[in-house]
C-alpha cells in the first residue's frame, strides 16, 4: 500500500509541511511527511542535465521519423442554417483547426464550434478552417495569414504554440 500523497507537491517536498490526508480504497488516512535531502535533489538535477543531451538527440530522431499526418478531407468550409443574421466563425493553426486524425473537414474544432453557436443561438453560422499541420507560428505568418480572406469574423480560434515548444522555439525568437 502506498503512503505517497499527490498533496505533497501542493506542500513541497523538501520542507517537513504538515500531514496530508489521502484517499486510500474510500477511506481517508493520514500520510506521513515526505523529506527529500539536499543531496538527493542535487543528485537529481545532475543526472537530469547529465542527460539532457541524450533526450535531446532522441526528441530530434523521433520528430525526423514521424510522418506529418493529412488534414481532414473536404469541407473546410460551411454553412449552419438557423434564423437572422450569420455568426461568422474562422479557424486558423495547426493540426488541431487543420482536421489531422478525422476524416472530413465538418468534424474539425471550428466547424463543431459553428455548429454549437448555431444550436444555442438559433442564429446560421458560417466558417472557415485554415489550418496546417505541424504549423509554427512563423509558419502560421508566412503562409496561414497570407490566405485568409480580409472578411470580418465574429469569432476567430487561433490555435498555435504546441509545434513552437515541441521545435524548442522561445517567443524571443518569434519577433520580426
Amino acid at each position: 500500500m502506498s503512503r505517497w500523497c499527490a498533496g505533497r507537491f501542493a506542500q513541497g517536498l523538501v520542507s517537513g509541511g504538515a500531514h496530508a490526508t489521502c484517499s486510500i480504497n474510500g477511506r481517508g488516512a493520514a500520510c506521513a511527511p515526505r523529506t527529500i535531502s539536499r543531496s538527493t535533489v542535487v543528485t537529481g538535477l545532475a543526472g537530469s542535465l547529465a542527460l539532457l543531451p541524450v533526450a535531446w538527440a532522441q526528441g530530434s530522431a523521433t520528430r525526423r521519423r514521424v510522418p506529418q499526418l493529412p488534414a481532414a478531407n473536404l469541407p473546410h468550409d460551411g454553412k449552419v442554417p438557423g434564423a437572422g443574421e450569420p455568426i461568422r466563425v474562422v479557424g486558423i493553426g495547426e493540426s488541431s483547426v487543420s482536421g489531422v486524425g478525422l476524416s472530413r473537414g465538418d468534424e474539425t474544432v471550428t466547424a463543431v464550434t459553428a455548429r454549437a453557436l448555431a444550436r444555442h443561438t438559433g442564429r446560421p453560422a458560417v466558417w472557415r478552417a485554415c489550418g496546417l499541420s505541424g504549423a509554427t507560428v512563423r509558419d502560421a505568418l508566412q503562409r496561414l495569414v497570407p490566405r485568409l480572406a480580409p472578411e470580418p469574423a465574429d469569432l476567430m480560434i487561433v490555435a498555435f504554440g504546441v509545434n513552437d515548444a515541441t521545435s524548442y522555439r522561445f517567443p524571443i525568437s518569434l519577433r520580426r
